[in-house]
């Protein structure tokens, strides 16, 4: 029989989650008589058990019909309020698995993908970085290109895994010329910001920047630096830093995991 489309008051209790999975815990909060939808209270309902951290990240949800009599609301009702949270990006399904609770996304604006450093601090996002690579090199055509420089000719590449509160979050890949930036090396790149070493102890000011975004899918190598399967969505962003006189400085490229990313773009017209 199927269950009277009303929410029970009660608190629905944990079930277990396969093995190797987080399972579903806590309470569902009832939700008080309403002219809304139904199904909307359920999805409030749901996503302040998800934005207050009752439910965390990675946690498996009981199956709909499970969900429909723990709130004794009817599946057509769960299934709606479940389509609802995901496509707020509170929720993601995984065919053959379930229902989980997906991470939440730290939204980026144009400042953020400059800085990565400066962007997380003002989130209250504590950043931090790993080195992968640090060579001096010569410069590729596509790099001579980028920087305006000779091919051939002396670059700082530096490969870093950047994280935020211990999430690994961004691979980074950046070329600096080493004309303009001699010392580089002398500075602890896994915890200092490169673009505050080029200011505060090269006397380099950066003035503009050009960007790209484009999503690709990661590779093998990619997958096992972010802890992802091959294949998962990323976001490319490829920049160019100038400082006055419109002298590349910085040439770079950025891998953005797209379950932790979401990115902003704001016009004032």
């Amino acid at each position: 029989m199927m269950p009277q489309d009303h929410f029970s008051p009660g608190a629905a209790r944990g079930l277990l989650g396969t093995q190797g999975e987080r399972p579903f815990s806590g309470r569902t909060a009832g939700v008080q008589e309403s002219d809304r939808p139904l199904y909307i209270q359920v999805q409030d309902s749901l996503a302040r058990l998800i934005t207050s951290g009752e439910w965390q990240p990675g946690m498996k949800l009981p199956s709909e019909r499970d969900l429909s009599q723990q709130l004794s609301v009817s599946r057509v009702t769960v299934r709606q309020a479940i389509a609802a949270l995901e496509e707020d990006g509170l929720l993601y399904r995984i065919h053959g698995k379930g229902t989980f609770v997906a991470k939440p996304k730290i939204e980026l604006d144009a400042r953020d993908l400059i800085s990565f450093t400066s962007g997380m601090q003002r989130r209250g996002i504590v950043p931090s970085a790993k080195v992968l690579e640090f060579a001096r090199v010569p410069a590729s055509r596509k790099v001579a290109a980028a920087l305006q420089i000779e091919v051939g000719q002396q670059v700082y590449h530096i490969r870093r895994l950047r994280l935020g509160n211990n999430i690994p979050t961004v691979i980074e890949k950046c070329y600096f010329p080493y004309a303009l930036c001699k010392g580089l090396e002398r500075f602890d790149l896994s915890t200092a910001s490169i673009y505050r070493v080029l200011h505060d102890e090269l006397g380099i000011q950066l003035c503009h920047v050009r960007q790209t975004l484009e999503p690709v899918l990661a590779t093998e190598e990619e997958a096992a630096i972010l802890n992802v399967e091959p294949g998962f969505p990323l976001m490319l962003v490829t920049r160019i830093a100038y400082a006055n006189g419109e002298i590349p400085v910085e040439y770079g490229k950025a891998l953005y995991r797209g379950d932790c990313s979401r990115f902003v773009s704001e016009l004032r017209l």
